[in-house]
């Protein structure tokens, strides 16, 4: 909120300029400006100053704007559209993306909304450089996972509350749980700014991890303890 407003027009372009290459390599350093802030110099007192201009305001969510934006139309590389069924944008940013299945089709199971979220990788990539999770359900039944993740690495969100001094909250309805225990605004940061990482595989691919829930609650009791 300090900042000039031309300092905040050189965060923006930063942090929306066009970009070619992998897009694992692209979300990455995406995502070290989201966790330590965009490097911007403006004069101030008859001197330059450079900061860390922070996308999101980690200690207060209540500051961050949340929006979510069901069936957003955007144009494919080829032409055409997409139409991913919800976007969670957090101050502007697409930061979370949900492909929704028919529980009544036998054929739109949980695997069929991860294939989109593959063909929407490959057409409308430009979505996914903020991207810092992906969620697939049926209605019912819900996983979680990175960009990087196969099918196999998406992962149910189990519990709401899991911290010292509360019951452990079953949720059958796991979208639910997904919904109550991972995406409410003070959760979803915490674990956006502890809980997701980068690192190199035994062939030095590039790969990204995002926690598992009982990772998430563990850790953050272990600190709190």
């Amino acid at each position: 909120p300090d900042l000039p407003p031309e300092a905040v027009d050189e965060v923006v372009r930063t942090v929306t300029k066009p970009d070619v290459g992998d897009l694992l390599e692209r979300n990455q350093a995406f995502y070290k400006l989201l966790r330590h802030g965009v490097p911007v110099s403006f004069r101030a007192d008859g001197a330059v100053k450079t900061v860390q201009a922070m996308l999101l305001d980690f200690e207060q969510p209540q500051a961050n704007v949340f929006v979510a934006v069901n069936q957003l139309e955007i144009r494919t590389t080829k032409g055409g559209k997409r139409i991913p069924d919800v976007i969670l944008f957090v101050n502007g940013l697409p930061l979370v993306v949900l492909e929704l299945k028919n529980p009544l089709s036998e054929k739109a199971d949980l695997q069929a909304a991860f294939n989109q979220l593959q063909t929407y990788k490959e057409e409308i990539a430009d979505l996914f450089v903020s991207n810092q999770l992906l969620v697939v359900s049926d209605g019912t039944e819900a996983r979680i996972g990175s960009l990087s993740a196969d099918w196999q690495r998406f992962t149910p969100w189990r519990v709401v509350d899991e911290t010292a001094g509360s019951a452990r909250v079953p949720f059958a309805d796991e979208l639910a749980g997904v919904v109550e225990g991972l995406l409410r605004p003070e959760t979803l940061l915490d674990y956006l700014r502890f809980f997701v990482l980068f690192e190199r595989d035994a062939r030095g691919q590039l790969i990204k991890k995002c926690a598992a829930y009982h990772q998430f609650y563990g850790v953050n009791a272990a600190v709190a303890a």
